[in-house]
């Protein structure tokens, strides 16, 4: 994910109580869209037809509806449509809501759904957690998820014609179908709750796995959040261990992909420096013409073009496996021990020995085996951690505070 850092100050700002998603992973640029409902409402009336409709681009911004075979209506675009509180069906994906066909950039239809805040969450929570997992992590995801979607919705101009999409990118929202009565009731549990620093809301990130410490922003993007620190996760619930294994030739073709041609032929990998948390800070490709240093998430997208896509964390070794460090920490509430490559001083707690930077380097002709740990850009709350931390007894204030620092939840 890339993320732009922004505080939002709330005297400034009223909460929205619906946003525009675009469903831009399934209707993008699209030539037709099927509604299964059999009566839909639009600004000049209401259609009916018992097979439905279809929903085509017409003209240049107009948009054209079907039905039994004929054309109803021709519309300026965006047209707006809905069912009078019924969920819309498009190609068999129910939503909640009304839905906008919208000719962005002129080309085919995007479908925008037009959905209350809450409704929204009751999509992504079971979309970015499974809603199998503990009652208090879900609710701490349904508070970060709101939170997100209104810091979003407050900066603005993030997306053309809508205020965030349905990807990973944004979070991943993927309608009603997949709605689950324990996510539905962490949401319904937090309603309106939503996390702020200083009274500000904040940019409530968040990712899969940290592999044992998250991340400072900074050390990630390029703004520092004062609420976005580098913390020990030792509970995350079934932590991923990773590997990849590339040729030099593979390296080479990366290079070529990633318009870095001018450094040759791929000779070596090396890692050249190490942050605290055991993440890779930069990572060293020698070449036949020269040598290129990546740094931040670069290191990871850098591998997007291969097979498998960019690395799952920057957290990785080259070649042998981790020599973790076990420490003990008192976070606040509780003594525990944790492994991590690494710590520096957190509120307070006495600064730790590094592990050196590991900077083993390939001979042309072998191939580089990455041997990694944790899912995801490492900023923020841990997924897997919020779950670890729920099956130790911990509440869902308890976990966000942790994960973000100086917050206050309200």
């Amino acid at each position: 994910m890339i993320f732009v850092l922004a505080i939002i100050p709330t005297q400034t700002y009223a909460r929205p109580t619906h946003l525009r998603v675009g469903l831009v992973s399934r209707f993008s640029g699209s030539s037709s869209i099927a509604v299964s409902n059999t009566n839909i409402t639009y600004p000049g009336g209401v259609l009916n037809s018992a097979d439905g409709f279809i929903f085509r681009p017409y003209s240049t911004n107009q948009v054209a509806i079907y039905g039994g075979g004929s054309r109803l209506r021709v519309l300026t675009a965006p047209a707006l449509i809905s069912d009078g509180g019924n969920m819309m069906t498009l190609d068999e994906h129910p939503y909640r809501g009304a839905i906008e066909f919208a000719r962005l950039g002129g080309t085919g239809l995007t479908a925008i759904n037009i959905v209350n805040l809450e409704d929204y969450l009751l999509s992504v929570v079971p979309s970015e957690m499974p809603a199998t997992w503990h009652p208090e992590a879900l609710k701490t995801q349904a508070v970060a998820a709101r939170t997100y979607a209104l810091h979003m919705m407050a900066r603005g101009n993030s997306h053309q014609g809508f205020d965030l999409c349905d990807r990973v990118c944004c979070q991943v929202y993927r309608g009603a179908g997949v709605e689950h009565e324990n996510s539905s009731n962490a949401v319904w549990a937090t309603a309106g709750l939503a996390v702020y620093f200083n009274g500000q809301l904040i940019e409530a990130v968040y990712f899969a796995s940290s592999g044992g410490m998250t991340e400072n922003s900074e050390n990630v993007w390029l703004a520092a959040a004062p609420y976005l620190v580098s913390v020990p996760d030792p509970y995350e619930f079934e932590p991923v261990f990773w590997t990849r294994t590339f040729s030099l030739n593979e390296i080479s073709h990366l290079l070529t992909q990633n318009r870095q041609g001018f450094v040759g032929a791929a000779t070596s990998i090396s890692i050249g420096s190490v942050l605290p948390s055991g993440r890779v800070e930069s990572l060293i490709i020698q070449g036949t013409g020269g040598q290129i240093v990546l740094e931040q998430e670069a290191i990871r997208t850098f591998f997007a073009p291969s097979a498998d896509g960019s690395l799952m964390s920057r957290n990785f070794v080259i070649g042998g496996a981790f020599t973790p460090v076990e420490v003990s920490i008192f976070d606040g509430w509780q003594t525990f021990t944790t492994q991590a490559s690494g710590l520096y001083i957190i509120n307070g707690y006495r600064e730790l020995d590094l592990i050196p930077a590991q900077t083993t380097t390939i001979p042309t002709g072998d191939t580089i085996t990455l041997t990694g740990q944790g899912f995801g850009h490492g900023v923020g709350m841990s997924q897997r951690g919020a779950e670890g931390m729920a099956r130790q007894g911990y509440n869902f204030k308890q976990i966000l505070s942790h994960f973000y620092r100086g917050i206050s939840v309200q």
